[in-house]
């Protein structure tokens, strides 16, 4: 199912929505660093790329860039892996193929997601032990898998970063928001499934002089149960 919503005072929602904000600190001149699997950076703006991953997959540890770092942003700007299983008793939703994840220690990692999630992003409280992004890449054959993910950090003093806890955060009078690997188009086929242990918070941020939120279908299914299936727009 598929929502519009207006904006009211508490934004702790459902457990996979999409919305694609933009960190507010960026500039024309930021500096960019690429890291490779396997390695480790405690820069800003670092990006993970890979067009044509292997398995048995890859991993990037990330540092906080300062001590005042209290929360670490990864926009997905590309992200195809191997979707979840789509049949089998009690493996329906499960990344059985494919996943990714980000620790966070000492606080709650993302969880584990797979599929199509260009557009999606995560963000972890940030913790002075370090985090790690991990690929587990499968044999599948004729799967492509491919990534570009920005990670951006943010000071405890940035509103941006979004509040302690949050998996997402959004800002603005509207936007969509979708479950990890749901798909971004009107057209929803039998097959499309949530992904397994999706539990998290998504948080939205009250906009200056809003009081009230209101969702709204985008789209919705070709079968009867699709209704569960949340992707959506909000508006203030």
């Amino acid at each position: 199912m598929l929502l519009r919503f207006t904006l009211s005072l508490v934004f702790i929602l459902f457990n996979a929505f999409f919305v694609k904000a933009t960190p507010n600190n960026q500039t024309s001149r930021e500096k960019r660093f690429s890291l490779s699997s396997g390695g480790t950076s405690s820069e800003n703006n670092t990006y993970l790329r890979e067009s044509s991953g292997t398995a048995p997959g890859s991993s990037y540890t990330i540092c906080k860039s300062a001590s005042d770092i209290c929360r670490i942003r990864l926009d997905l700007t590309t992200f195809s892996i191997s979707g979840p299983a789509t049949e089998g008793e009690g493996a329906i939703g499960n990344c059985v193929t494919d996943q990714f994840s980000i620790t966070a220690p000492g606080s709650r990692g993302s969880p584990i997601i797979c599929g199509f999630n260009t557009g999606q992003h995560l963000i972890v409280d940030a913790s002075d032990q370090c985090h790690v992004a991990s690929f587990s890449l499968g044999t599948t054959p004729l799967v492509t898998r491919s990534w570009d993910i920005k990670v951006t950090q943010f000071t405890c003093s940035q509103e941006v970063g979004g509040p302690a806890g949050c998996l997402q955060f959004f800002m603005g009078v509207s936007g969509t928001i979708s479950n990890f690997n749901f798909p971004a188009s009107m057209t929803v086929s039998a097959e499309t499934t949530h992904l397994s242990n999706q539990h998290y918070k998504l948080c939205i941020r009250r906009e200056s002089g809003y009081c009230s939120i209101c969702y709204a279908p985008f789209s919705t299914g070709s079968e009867p149960d699709d209704e569960v299936n949340f992707y959506g727009r909000w508006n203030f």
